[in-house]
């Protein structure tokens, strides 16, 4: 919001300091600059007999002013207070609503079931008077809270679906949507928009009851969204796109972002979504939302941190995914995929304080051409499961620990390429390969050097190098021995992999020219493999 007219440039205009030199601005000039500034943009509630006290009902005063903002096309400016209020439509114009930040200027909704803001287009999403604007809706610098019982929406805002353009049709920067802390009073959804076709967000903090967050329930949440993007899918032509996400803290709800229906483009970044059911998650379309990205974001829920169907083109990149439910009704993996296409996991973590163990990533035979690289997964049951039939992921360069299984190809998978990974702390085998189908899988290699003993003269000599506990799981299925030159010396070797163990491997050595193998010491190499 700008300054006041009474505020603007205050040496000169309150303080009295005198204008100095030939460009110095003059004090009538200032003072018509200011006044233009108030008067040309905003309409104040206050103006229309809001007190902003908490106490009067303003409802009918802020009513007054957004009709009167909407017919002049303007915006409405709320002073810093505090606003009771029942329901506000907001009228059929472009709308912004803006006050004097979160911590001053609060709406406070002191209806049962009721909601704060509501505007649902009729006629099309365009300006009446100007086709080339839209029916738009921002928020700035405000809060919106909910008071007397649960229910209703906090910012509730619908669209004519099919009708779209490349303008934003929502935005909200600067602003809070909570429930009240001292009844613990929550909004059924906090931010709700239908057939949205583009939003900006900055600054934003949706939450509901935090209290409600120590039940032992999977889904114990008044508040079922945080944010819920919707849309009419009946007779549906065209999906809705462009969404920037910055910087927005969502809380104690069932979902965190919750997408249906046809979206693309999803920019998500630097945010948090803590204390929910399930954080970002979406049901799909027919079409497949496309893009949908997110960036240095923390993840921290109950059943499933990330949850995506029919989604394509899907990045995760440098995100905390934490699972923290544990306990009967809340089975749930890190992050599920459905029948998405081009998945990337990039630079991620993936833990959890489910003494199940759930999954990392759990893919199904849907999912195609997945990249994982460069991520942590702690304390999964399995890190990464595939179940990708044709076209499926390349997992490498990512770290296992204390994950029963680091990568399992189920049944059936196929086309699966897993290069190199690192495989700590315990774990029952590092690739489980239960697929009859052609996966690309690079072997865990472990490799010594020793000088060997031969005592005595003999035939047949044999070979065993100690492996250290821990190494292998189970026996190697392969393993190699290869002497140092030695003039003379023309071994034949063969890998007793019934004598050997996880921690010693056997080898037979012959002499291929000679009848013995003469006493003295020999350098050998060996190099053992195995998926697990």
């Amino acid at each position: 919001m700008v300054d006041v007219a009474a505020s603007v440039w205050r040496d000169f205009v309150i303080d009295g300091v005198p204008s100095s030199g030939s460009w110095a601005p003059r004090k009538a000039d200032i003072r018509a600059w200011g006044t233009w500034v108030e008067t040309s943009s905003f309409v104040n509630v206050k103006d229309f007999g809001a007190v902003g006290d908490g106490v009067a009902d303003d409802t009918a005063a802020i009513q007054a002013a957004v009709n009167a903002a909407g017919a002049q096309k303007r915006g409405l400016y709320a002073p810093g207070g505090t606003y009771n209020h029942s329901e506000i439509t907001l009228p059929q114009r472009p709308t912004r609503i803006v006050g004097d930040g979160p911590s001053k200027t609060v709406f406070v909704n002191t209806v049962a079931g009721g909601n704060a803001f509501k505007f649902i287009a009729t006629g099309g999403n365009r300006d009446p008077d100007d086709f080339a604007l839209i029916k738009s809706v921002q928020f700035a610098d405000l809060s919106i809270m909910k008071n007397t019982a649960d229910g209703g929406i906090g910012i509730w805002v619908e669209w004519v679906k099919n009708d779209t353009n490349n303008q934003v049709y929502f935005s909200a920067d600067n602003v809070q949507v909570y429930c009240d802390k001292g009844t613990s009073w929550s909004f059924t959804k906090g931010i709700y928009l239908k057939n949205c076709n583009g939003s900006s967000w900055n600054n934003v903090v949706v939450k509901g009851d935090n209290s409600e967050s120590a039940s032992a329930s999977a889904n114990p949440y008044t508040m079922t969204h945080a944010i819920h993007f919707d849309q009419d899918t009946v007779g549906l032509t065209t999906g809705n796109i462009n969404h920037y996400i910055t910087n927005i803290t969502t809380g104690a709800s069932g979902y965190g972002l919750r997408v249906d229906g046809w979206y693309e483009g999803f920019f998500i970044t630097n945010s948090s979504f803590v204390q929910h059911w399930k954080g970002v998650s979406n049901s799909g379309s027919a079409a497949l939302n496309s893009v949908f990205n997110l960036v240095n974001c923390h993840m921290d829920c109950r059943v499933y941190p990330l949850e995506f169907t029919s989604t394509f083109k899907l990045h995760v990149v440098n995100c905390d995914l934490f699972k923290n439910g544990t306990g009967a009704g809340f089975a749930g993996d890190t992050a599920k995929l459905f029948d998405c296409m081009h998945a990337s996991f990039i630079g991620c973590t993936f833990s959890t304080g489910d003494t199940t163990l759930p999954i990392g990533i759990n893919a199904n035979s849907g999912c195609f051409r997945m990249t994982v690289v460069g991520n942590n997964f702690q304390s999964c049951s399995n890190g990464v499961v595939l179940n990708c039939t044709t076209n499926g992921a390349l997992v490498q360069g990512n770290i296992f620990y204390n994950c029963s299984v680091g990568v399992l190809l189920f049944t059936g998978t196929a086309d699966n390429r897993i290069g190199l990974n690192a495989y700590n702390g315990t774990f029952t085998a590092r690739i489980s390969n239960l697929s009859s189908g052609y996966n690309h899988i690079t072997p865990f290699k472990y490799t010594v050097q020793a000088t060997v003993n031969f005592a005595s003269a003999l035939a047949t000599q044999t070979v065993t190098f100690a492996v250290p506990a821990g190494i292998f799981v189970a026996t190697p299925i392969f393993a190699t021995l290869t002497p140092a030159f030695n003039s003379g010396f023309y071994p034949v070797i063969v890998y007793d992999s019934t004598a050997s163990s996880p921690t010693s491997l056997v080898f037979v050595v012959r002499e291929y020219q000679a009848a013995t193998i003469a006493a003295g010491n020999y350098v050998f190499c060996a190099t053992a493999e195995s998926f697990s």
